[in-house]
């Protein structure tokens, strides 16, 4: 079979769609304001205008934007490599002047039609852009389901030995090698996943967090067992991760220009993984119903915690993320957090199984009894960072449970995330609060059920409320400050910017009014839970 695919000069052309002929794909949804230049390269990327002109698409979708800015957005997007602007419907005044923007722009300009939805037509272009490229892989003699093929035409495409991994670092595919490379490669095709001490190498370097959270091809001179150098970079469709590109240098240098290579080859094996991964959403189904029964039930097969990696352990800790301040999630955001979640526990060597249940997405860490909570509360704040990162600057609320010793009382520690999470006010930012941190709030949330379900009050607060709303006096707030401030009258005092003497006679009328005992220890906490 033959497997090669378009050679290095035609690099930045493979894939996507060509520009002139994304009217004849889009039929009457659009139409032309200004045609596309001749010898237009390919689409392949769509974007949104979000405010800035920083990261430019190939197709920027302008959503927004007042028709009076547009000709300066078609000029500023033509400078950051915008190939194709699409507007809403073009007024008739200011048609002219678009087209003649675009044209000295150098840039194609469409116009939607009134009635089409951008979700409609946005949907429509990637799906048109996903089947240029399959079209063009099947055209190079390569199936879509063979990898190892893949690896091959991109070794050579890239003038190095070739590694395909997926988002968990996992070996799917590499080229064959005629030539020794160096040990670390043996290792990890043997291993089928990167080693322990590249692992570790790359997170001296930072690369790890760079793979994730960017599009970066990134440079390693040197690594364990005397490796020669490496370039990687992530395999993405849109913003989310499907695996990592590795290519080594052997006996004959990397080319020149082996960066853009590099960003060309991974867009080509991005549909590969899209299929592989698809191929593994039935299993990932599967996974998520066992761990919802374990963290409902505690019950899970012993050969299924096996294959999860949760079984041998010592301890299980569970911890909890809801986006904040609504703790909304769109289906989309719960599926990419969870897939999140578990790719940076599996990047970072942590055994875990992760799913969602309604809007908090729940993960069940296996570690041994030495694993400290200082451990294991940092990598809770790391994992809601990235997530942060992910959701696009939401606040995410992070719970954390107690340790429990064996997976039947997994149910007992998502309670208790459950809890954190119920009864800690979530911020427009990072959080992360373990359940022995919240126990105060969660001891008083629970007294204070338990008050409200069986009724229970005190006459002589009543007594005192109904003084405050015939007579607007304030005795109510003044006792809730004094209990507040255990007793302490000039705290109390300042809290509620009166003199000493002025609450001194307030407690007196409190006393007089309701026949509060405040010498009573159980009247005096019985207040304070009433009040609070």
């Amino acid at each position: 079979m033959d497997t090669t695919l378009s050679p290095p000069d035609a690099a930045e052309t493979l894939g996507g769609i060509p520009a002139s002929d994304i009217l004849r794909l889009l039929g009457d949804l659009v139409t032309v304001t200004a045609p596309a230049p001749d010898g237009d390269l390919g689409i392949r990327s769509v974007g949104v205008l979000d405010g800035s002109l920083d990261e430019c698409p190939d197709l920027l979708l302008v959503i927004g934007a007042a028709p009076a800015d547009w000709a300066g957005l078609i000029t500023r997007s033509a400078e950051g490599g915008v190939r194709v602007v699409v507007l809403g419907p073009v007024s008739g005044d200011d048609r002219a002047l678009i087209g003649a923007a675009g044209l000295q722009a150098g840039v194609c300009v469409l116009e939607r039609r009134a009635d089409v939805p951008w979700l409609t037509l946005s949907d429509l272009i990637r799906e048109r852009i996903r089947v240029a490229d399959t079209e063009q892989i099947r055209g190079s003699g390569v199936a879509l389901e063979d990898l190892a093929g893949v690896a091959e035409s991109l070794a050579e495409m890239l003038g190095g030995h070739v590694i395909i991994e997926d988002a968990k670092f996992r070996v799917l595919s590499y080229s064959s090698s005629t030539g020794q490379v160096d040990r670390g490669r043996d290792i990890a095709i043997l291993g089928r996943r990167i080693p322990d001490d590249w692992l570790r190498h790359l997170e001296s370097l930072g690369v790890i967090d760079t793979l994730l959270g960017t599009d970066e091809v990134v440079t390693v001179e040197d690594g364990p067992f005397e490796a020669r150098r490496r370039l990687l970079c992530s395999i993405r469709a849109e913003r989310f991760l499907l695996g990592v590109l590795w290519v080594a240098e052997g006996e004959t240098p990397l080319p020149g220009d082996i960066r853009e290579r590099m960003i060309t080859a991974a867009r080509t094996a991005a549909p590969f993984l899209l299929r592989h991964q698809e191929a593994g959403f039935q299993r990932r189904a599967a996974q998520n119903r066992q761990t919802r029964l374990l963290l409902d039930q505690g019950t899970i097969a012993q050969s299924t915690a096996e294959e999860y990696g949760l079984s041998p352990a010592d301890r299980y800790t569970v911890f909890g993320l809801r986006a904040s301040p609504d703790a909304l999630l769109t289906n989309l955001d719960r599926n990419r957090t969870v897939e999140s979640v578990a790719l940076y526990c599996q990047s970072y060597r942590w055994r875990a199984a992760t799913t969602t249940i309604g809007h908090t997405v729940y993960c069940v860490l296996a570690h041994d009894a030495e694993t400290s909570a200082g451990r294991l509360s940092d990598l809770a704040a790391a994992v809601g960072e990235h997530v942060r990162r992910a959701l696009l600057g939401r606040g995410v609320q992070v719970a954390l449970s107690r340790t429990v010793r064996a997976l039947q009382d997994i149910p007992t520690a998502r309670g208790q995330v459950d809890e954190v999470l119920e009864t800690c006010s979530p911020a427009k930012r990072l959080t992360v609060t373990s359940f022995d941190d919240a126990l105060a709030t969660i001891a008083l949330s629970r007294v204070g059920q338990f008050m409200t379900a069986n009724a229970i009050d005190h006459p002589k607060l009543e007594r005192l409320r109904a003084e405050d709303q015939a007579t607007g006096s304030e005795y109510t707030a003044t006792l809730t400050a004094y209990l507040s401030a255990f007793g302490n009258v000039v705290a109390a005092a300042r809290q509620l910017n009166v003199h000493v003497t002025t609450l001194r006679y307030r407690l007196k009328r409190i006393q007089a009014i309701s026949g509060l005992d405040f010498d009573d220890p159980a009247e005096r906490l019985l207040c304070e839970l009433l009040l609070r």
